[in-house]
Formats: C-alpha cells, structure tokens, sequence
C-alpha cells in the first residue's frame, strides 16, 4: 500500500467525498437510477474506498509512531 502524510489522507477523502456525491448526482439525474440505489451504490463506494484510504493511512501513522 502506498505511504500516504495526513495531509494526503485529508485530500483523498476530500477527492473521494465529492466523487462519490458526483456520482450519486449524476446517476440518479442524468442516468435515470432509482435514487435510493445511487444513494446506496455512492455509500458502498464511499465507505469501502474510504477505508482503504484510512487503512493505508493508518498503517503509515503507526509506522511513523513507533519510529520515534
């Protein structure tokens, strides 16, 4: 996994959190998906694209912790 600052990991999940509500936006508007299931799909991808930026994140952190 890549090493990522804590201001890389604040970016991400910046970057993904408007990703996601682009996505949601865009596929119940212009797609024509039930809004509930955007709703649903832009949630999963949020929560599991979310965790693997903190998981690597994380793993950095207690990397740097026992470091010093």
């Amino acid at each position: 996994m890549p090493k990522l600052s804590d201001r890389s990991m604040e970016w991400s999940l910046s970057g993904l959190a408007v990703l996601v509500i682009v996505w949601i936006v865009c596929s119940a508007v212009l797609l024509g998906l039930w809004w509930l299931w955007a709703i649903l799909t832009g949630l999963a991808i949020q929560i599991v694209a979310g965790g693997l930026i903190v998981r690597a994140w994380g793993k950095n952190y207690m990397a740097r912790a026992e470091g010093t």
